[in-house]
């Protein structure tokens, strides 16, 4: 397993802050490469994973999204992922009545 070194944690954090900008002025192409990198060297970091799950929905690129919460669940819980899915069933619920 390789180490993440100084670089790899500027390079996170300078592409979750870029990506997490983008998103903010509703550049989602750009946030998504930008957050997808991040998500690359450093598969189990949950903030750039949150921030392109909710990028890729807002692209309504949906069937990305739900395979990027399962790639991130898949090596880590997530409250923030759990508080997601539950907000999403509760929508869903109102549908049925």
């Amino acid at each position: 397993m390789q180490m993440l070194g100084y670089n790899d944690k500027y390079d996170l954090g300078a592409y979750t802050m870029i990506g997490g900008v983008y998103r903010e002025i509703k550049d989602l192409p750009n946030a998504i490469k930008y957050l997808r990198k991040a998500t690359l060297l450093n598969p189990k970091a949950e903030l750039p994973s949150i921030l392109l799950f909710h990028s890729l929905m807002d692209s309504n690129k949906i069937d990305a999204a739900f395979e990027e919460a399962r790639r991130f669940l898949a090596i880590r819980t997530s409250k923030e992922y759990n508080l997601i899915f539950d907000e999403m069933s509760e929508e869903f619920e109102g549908f049925k009545e």
